[in-house]
């Protein structure tokens, strides 16, 4: 039997205004861990990314409406009282100050001001599982082209449903030597002090993160290579945007909703992907759609 293969466009490239994750640096293996900013309170910690980074918002901008962090597993619910802030920074990504007000940029604003839950989680089992999220109300409007991004994240207090456990160190990148476009400043105080208005810089480091982000303009992501070898199907792309979230799904219907998940990536630096899957047997056709839809 001679099996017939389709490889369909991502149906919600050609629309405005779609979703989508972003994770920085853009790939889902790098990765230490580091006790900032949930370890200590008061923090004051502060995070810059290259705009290269958010390549996907082109020169039109976009919105950021999540940012959320991957960790190890975290035993007991904190509190903490928090406010969260972006701006696009006028200092280089990797030049940022000792003094944090030095370091905002115009734009600033806080996407998040109150109580905020790190909630008991399992380590991730994946690279791209990122279970401590802080939704952002109201999102940020961000265009690469009026600088780099700041993270300000500032904790003045925190509660613990249980004494004697700290929370889940974080996921961080500062590996040679591919070092990430990133940069971060962090300072704490204690029980008897505020949070300083000055901390320690730590160049190409920082928190492997993820942020949902909605293009002004969608690119336009689609399956442009596809090819049957034997028995094996290999499908791929190069238009994509580095570090965006995509998950290949295969059908043997058009008709109906059952489209299965064979893999779940990144697109890497150069906005690429390549993946080689099986070849369905109980089926002389088979369909494949790429989903960049975020969570």
């Amino acid at each position: 039997m001679k099996l017939g293969f389709i490889a369909l466009n991502f149906l919600a490239a050609v629309c405005s205004s779609s979703a989508v994750d972003l994770i920085t640096p853009n790939t889902p293996t790098a990765g230490g861990n580091t006790a900032y900013p949930f370890w200590f309170t008061p923090c004051h910690y502060q995070q810059s990314y290259d705009a290269s980074l958010f390549s996907l918002l082109g020169t039109n901008g976009g919105y950021i409406n999540f940012v959320a962090f991957r960790g190890g597993s975290n035993n007991t619910t904190f509190n903490y009282a928090m406010t969260v802030s972006l701006s696009s920074t006028p200092l280089a990504y990797n030049a940022l100050q000792n003094s944090f007000m030095a370091n905002i940029g115009p734009d600033n604003a806080a996407v998040y001001s109150s109580n905020w839950t790190m909630g008991v989680f399992p380590p991730g089992n994946s690279p791209l599982q990122f279970q401590f999220v802080i939704p952002f109300s109201p999102p940020f409007f961000y265009n690469p082209t009026n600088g780099n991004l700041l993270l300000d994240i500032l904790i003045t207090n925190y509660v613990s449903t249980l004494s004697g456990l700290g929370p889940a160190s974080l996921s961080s990148d500062g590996t040679f030597p591919n070092y990430p476009l990133m940069c971060r400043v962090f300072g704490y105080g204690n029980q008897f002090s505020p949070a300083p208005t000055n901390g320690a810089i730590y160049q190409s480091s920082g928190l492997v993160t993820e942020f949902g982000v909605t293009p002004i303009i969608s690119p336009s992501y689609r399956i442009g290579k596809f090819t049957v070898l034997g028995t094996n199907v290999i499908c791929g792309s190069t238009n994509g945007a580095p570090g965006v979230v995509y998950t290949l799904l295969t059908s043997t219907n058009l008709a109906t909703a059952n489209w299965v998940p064979i893999t779940s990536n990144v697109f890497d630096t150069n906005g690429s992907f390549l993946f080689t899957n099986r070849v369905a047997t109980n089926s002389d056709q088979e369909f494949y759609i790429l989903n960049l839809a975020s969570h």
